[in-house]
């Protein structure tokens, strides 16, 4: 091999050593990627204004993942890839949905059992253990109160009336949780947030009802 083949030679090995450094630092750049952090420990690491310490919430904090108007339950859209997310603010189905290969599936679902018989729930009011129940009701989409069409509680439990819960009637998601008020004499629900009523799309919900004794 002369000078000239040497030369050749030693370039060409001197170029894959610089092609192959760049792929190796390549491949690092990318395979933690960190958010607020210059030590990711995942392969995509948030951290929030704190740092990598825990600390306190700051009102940026967080992930905002697109908001959709699509009524989730019904939509004939289908996702994209296993474990995408998307917020729905649509009324019938408010709250965080995720494509699981087949279907939409609510973050947060779990199945509400019907139940008129009063329940303890996991919480005491001072030293009053909470009482809850569980009850169909429909709403008329044009006032603001959701039908139970029975008498659930009595005076001194609608005086001492906390909040009430309600849930997609066939779904089971959270549409709305309120602190409005519950009417013996109509044996209705009046949907609000103690400020202002809240009308709900005409449909059939399940309603947990908390409140002492």
């Amino acid at each position: 091999m002369n000078s000239n083949q040497t030369l050749i030679a030693k370039s060409n090995a001197f170029k894959k050593l610089i092609f192959s450094l760049l792929l190796l630092c390549a491949f690092s750049s990318f395979a933690q990627v960190g958010i607020g952090t210059q030590n990711p420990k995942t392969t995509l690491d948030v951290v929030g204004v704190a740092g990598d310490t825990p600390g306190a919430l700051n009102t940026i904090d967080g992930i905002a993942v697109p908001v959709v108007t699509e009524n989730m339950t019904t939509t004939a859209i289908d996702g994209s890839k296993i474990s995408q997310l998307v917020y729905s603010n649509n009324a019938a189905s408010t709250g965080f949905y995720f494509w699981n290969g087949a279907a939409w599936t609510n973050l947060s679902r779990y199945s509400v059992t019907l139940d008129a018989t009063p329940k303890d729930s996991d919480l005491k009011v001072g030293n009053v253990q909470e009482k809850v129940v569980r009850l169909s009701g429909t709403a008329d989409g044009i006032t603001a109160h959701i039908n139970l069409g029975t008498t659930v509680l009595g005076a001194n439990s609608v005086g001492n009336f906390r909040k009430a819960i309600i849930y997609h009637g066939t779904s089971d998601h959270i549409v709305m949780e309120s602190t409005g008020a519950y009417d013996p004499a109509t044996n209705k629900f009046v949907t609000g947030n103690g400020m202002m009523n809240v009308r709900l799309p005409a449909a059939t919900y399940k309603v947990e009802l908390y409140y002492t004794e």
